[in-house]
């Protein structure tokens, strides 16, 4: 029954769930649950899964605050879920950030929910944004974007190369 039930990433999501149950009494404890400081890739990706789930924005920042300035997820993709996570994550660590997106099949969707968590706040703390390759992300998911990086004061650097975009991104 185990190997069937939590073999397809079913068991992640138990996971995910008993984390927000949780209240760790310090960042030491989350820190030995979620070792993510040298991770990149997906287990990047589910660490930060388990710090949104534990909704506590002072947590995430004293876990990411000092700590994590580069988040590389190049070549892991991501659906608009994780993108929120990511926002939501960036925008609580209170910290500039690299953001290395590289081929991560980033859509319209997953901008959009990048933007929408903590009011758009995650894109003032994003210092450079890699989206190279992309080419989901097309001419809307651009000018979304695009209306987010005016407000943005730390950013200098950002790669949209093929991206799929047209004359209108």
């Amino acid at each position: 029954f185990v190997r069937t039930s939590f073999g397809k990433g079913n068991m992640t999501m138990v996971v995910r769930f008993m984390a927000g149950l949780t209240k760790f009494q310090s960042q030491d404890d989350m820190e030995a649950v979620i070792a993510f400081q040298k991770e990149g890739g997906r287990k990047l990706v589910e660490s930060l899964h388990w710090l949104f789930e534990a909704h506590d924005p002072g947590l995430v920042h004293k876990c990411m605050g000092d700590r994590k300035r580069t988040l590389e997820l190049g070549e892991v993709t991501l659906d608009p879920f994780d993108c929120y996570v990511l926002g939501y994550c960036i925008a609580n660590s209170r910290q500039p950030c690299n953001l290395i997106l590289q081929q991560c099949s980033i859509n319209k969707e997953c901008v959009k929910m990048l933007v929408m968590v903590e009011k758009g706040r995650a894109f003032h703390y994003i210092k450079t944004m890699d989206l190279y390759g992309n080419d989901q992300l097309e001419d809307e998911g651009a000018i979304v974007l695009g209306k987010m990086i005016i407000e943005n004061k730390v950013l200098t650097s950002l790669d949209l190369g093929d991206c799929g975009l047209g004359p209108k991104g």
